[in-house]
């Protein structure tokens, strides 16, 4: 638990409410995959995708290294621009369901003094999932 802290709190490590329109996390709760993924106020035309480097954590003893993050910066067209502002203006929200999860995410999204999260997919409403799809989708 305590490397799984250390990954969270490395992947969201810029966050600033004030000059952060959102950010998204995503790590796996066996730590298959790690990533956040970032977009300023003054750069609304680009994402700060940062990933965790598990690969490489499997192969050493993390316990003793913080995890190893790797930092891009992916540009956006007008069309990807629109599509996020109009997704965020939505209700973009998470809903219950009934399912117990084992082995899931780990998923946050900060935007506009809000914190959402969630395990599984199921847990996000139309406007997240299509959201999160998007975010995901520049990851690869």
């Amino acid at each position: 638990m305590e490397y799984f802290n250390k990954i969270i709190k490395e992947l969201s490590s810029e966050y600033n409410s004030s000059d952060t329109k959102f950010q998204y996390l995503e790590v796996g709760q066996l730590l298959t995959h790690g990533f956040s993924v970032t977009q300023r106020n003054q750069d609304q035309n680009s994402l700060i995708l940062k990933t965790l480097d598990e690969a490489y954590d499997n192969k050493r003893n993390y316990v003793l290294h913080p995890p190893v993050i790797t930092e891009k910066k992916i540009a956006l067209d007008t069309t990807e621009t629109q599509l996020i502002n109009e997704l965020l203006n939505t209700e973009v929200a998470t809903i219950k369901t009934g399912a117990i999860v084992l082995d899931g995410l780990y998923c946050q999204l900060e935007f506009n003094d809000r914190k959402l999260n969630w395990n599984i997919d199921e847990e996000m409403n139309t406007s997240l999932n299509k959201l999160v799809n998007f975010l995901r989708a520049k990851v690869v």
